[in-house]
């Protein structure tokens, strides 16, 4: 049955940004195409936030996400920072292009560009990380974990994620729940950088930045204080 509630969700995970924008093009006269520009900054913000992190990492800025790690904090202010600044960078992209041709005049544009940011990470990433992590998973129920050439630590994590998978099956609905509050979070991000455009104030970009920094520092963080810190 869990594993029914699984695709349940994966599937609800793929829908909810294609549903939402139909939802919006009933109510407001918005172009498709602004929906690929907003998927398009995401994924043009993953070619500098990928290397960006792997750089910090090598040097040793970046340690390693698990909250035993005496500088695990500072990581995650620092992978907090790196996504809020590139993918704040990639909007601010994205909307010098479309103010320029005057193509984005209504904040019902700016909702649009929101929902393809966060749809193709909700559609193109996480779904299929989700899937892979829970096929992954589900293989290894009832392994001897021991076997396995793990360190401590890792051995720990995947114990904590496999118990996981015997809570009630409800839990299995926790990486949806998770997506509408993305999804909402990159709308008003887009409405903010939106904002800065349309009143030529870099403060709401800066405050964009910020709010961003702060909600994927506080996903790290918690992450790895629940049983279902996996799911982030």
């Amino acid at each position: 049955m869990t594993i029914f509630f699984y695709i349940i969700t994966i599937t609800l995970m793929i829908l909810l940004p294609i549903s939402l924008t139909i939802v919006l093009r009933r109510h407001a006269v918005v172009p498709w195409w602004l929906f690929v520009v907003g998927m398009g900054t995401f994924v043009g913000s993953q070619l500098y936030h990928i290397p960006l992190n792997n750089w910090l990492t090598d040097l040793g800025i970046i340690g390693p996400v698990v909250k035993t790690d005496p500088h695990f904090l500072q990581t995650a202010v620092l992978l907090g920072l790196s996504a809020g600044t590139c993918e704040t960078l990639a909007r601010a992209i994205g909307y010098g292009f479309l103010f320029r041709r005057k193509a984005a005049a209504h904040w019902e544009d700016g909702i649009m560009v929101g929902l393809g940011h966060g749809g193709i990470e909700a559609m193109g990433l996480i779904a299929i990380l989700t899937a892979a992590s829970i096929s992954s998973l589900w293989a290894m129920r009832g392994m001897d974990l021991s076997t396995l050439n793990l360190n401590q630590e890792q051995l720990d994590a995947l114990t904590t994620q496999l118990a996981a998978l015997d809570q009630t099956t409800w839990t299995a609905l926790l990486p949806f729940v998770e997506r509408i509050l993305a999804v909402t979070l990159h709308v008003v991000l887009s409405l903010l950088v939106w904002t800065a455009f349309q009143r030529r104030n870099p403060l709401y970009g800066i405050a964009a930045l910020l709010y961003h920094s702060l909600f994927d520092f506080t996903a790290v963080y918690l992450a790895q204080f629940t049983q279902v810190g996996w799911l982030y």
